[in-house]
């Protein structure tokens, strides 16, 4: 759970470097620090706390310590990280955006799956979908969840947060990406606690 936090946040570093966007999530709260002059990291703990009241509300399960991992970690890590990054990358000897973009998506979907395997809560913004799909099983999940990560990014948008490639791989493929490292972190753990139990 830790270490998919940490990873998450270093993606974000590497994604802000290449100033193509980031995820729907990161870039609302991007926008809100572009207008308010606080840091990232601040922003999005401040976010989080509002939103973590739905699932407190209506659903409990949805709450673990991963939940309070993911809101205070992700967003002080990418401040930590996003100079360090900058400062690696621009040792390169060539213009290092694409890359960075592409580092910054691969870290971020593979946080995103290694802190969700350890199955011990979501943050409070991937749980709302669950929590409204939940109490009104007439919407359905995807349409909602893609409606959700829209609505995130047009608030970017509007608060002046950078909108690019980035951004549309973030909204449109981070859930495949996850779904096939989960498979593939999955399969690893289960193969090393068969081998513990030989």
């Amino acid at each position: 759970m830790l270490g998919g936090n940490l990873m998450i946040g270093v993606g974000i570093a590497f994604s802000l470097y290449a100033q193509m966007g980031n995820d729907p999530f990161s870039t609302m709260n991007l926008g809100f620090s572009n207008f308010t002059g606080i840091s990232f990291g601040t922003i999005q703990l401040i976010i989080n706390c509002i939103l973590f009241m739905i699932p407190l509300l209506f659903d409990r399960s949805q709450i673990g310590l991963g939940t309070i991992g993911n809101m205070v970690l992700v967003g002080y890590c990418a401040d930590f990280f996003s100079p360090l990054c900058a400062q690696l990358l621009n040792m390169l000897s060539f213009n290092a955006t694409i890359l960075a973009m592409i580092v910054g998506v691969l870290i971020t979907s593979f946080g995103c799956a290694f802190y969700l395997a350890a199955q011990m809560g979501a943050s409070p913004w991937d749980s709302m979908a669950f929590v409204v799909t939940k109490h009104f099983p007439s919407i359905p999940y995807m349409p909602f969840r893609i409606a959700q990560d829209l609505l995130a990014l047009l608030i970017g948008f509007i608060f002046h947060a950078t909108i690019g490639l980035s951004s549309l791989i973030h909204a449109f493929c981070l859930g495949s990406f996850i779904s096939f490292f989960s498979s593939k972190i999955r399969a690893f753990f289960l193969k090393e606690k068969q081998t513990e139990v030989c």
